[in-house]
């Protein structure tokens, strides 16, 4: 997937495990008409467990005709990739997104994994895009492991598999959700900033 434009900078609204609540749909919706971000990212369980899944889109179709999107463990993937076709959405998991010179990595699902064989296969076969990229983010789900984004309760719960990734290559951006105790906290690994942007959204400029 690849998108061209003229932006001198790159404006990004992302927000995680919304769950389908009114009050973060609204604050979104705001924060959208304030900010004029030139796209969304979603980083999945939009959904309690797929309840009421298509009104949730509809309403998430009204924020921004453009949105990167990935499932969360509330979501099944191959609903989300529906959803999205529906929505004109450009569903990321386990795919690369080149927008202007950003290149965005998409890896949805997962839950509690402590390592994830399958997000290790894939990502060795973009290596070559990540090394030529200007700028890239990644976008998880699950949170990398060891960082201020997947303490919960004081116990880190994140994916040492993407700590690994992000380590190894030069990621401006790690974006990710599922643990609610972390919502809107940042954090940096190396040189990476690390963000839960939460339900409400968090605006990046690129």
């Amino acid at each position: 997937i690849a998108v061209s434009s003229c932006r001198a900078k790159m404006k990004l609204l992302a927000f995680t495990d919304v769950h389908a609540d009114s009050t973060s749909l609204k604050k979104l919706a705001l924060l959208v008409r304030k900010e004029k971000p030139d796209l969304l990212i979603n980083l999945g369980d939009f959904t309690i467990f797929e309840q009421n899944i298509e009104q949730v889109c509809a309403k998430l179709a009204k924020l921004h005709p453009i949105q990167l999107v990935i499932h969360g463990n509330h979501e099944d993937e191959g609903i989300a990739e529906l959803m999205c076709k529906r929505h004109k959405w450009t569903f990321l998991h386990q795919k690369t997104a080149l927008v202007d010179d950003v290149l965005f990595i998409g890896y949805g699902g997962g839950g509690f994994m402590t390592t994830d064989a399958a997000f290790v296969r894939w990502t060795k076969t973009i290596v070559d895009k990540v090394k030529k990229a200007k700028k890239t983010i990644l976008i998880t789900h699950q949170p990398a492991y060891g960082t201020a984004v997947d303490n919960k309760w004081g116990q880190h719960v994140g994916n040492q598999s993407f700590t690994d990734f992000i380590k190894k290559h030069n990621i401006t951006l790690a974006l990710s959700g599922h643990i609610h105790e972390t919502a809107t906290k940042s954090g940096k690994l190396g040189k990476t900033l690390l963000c839960n942007p939460g339900p409400n959204g968090k605006v990046f400029v690129l």
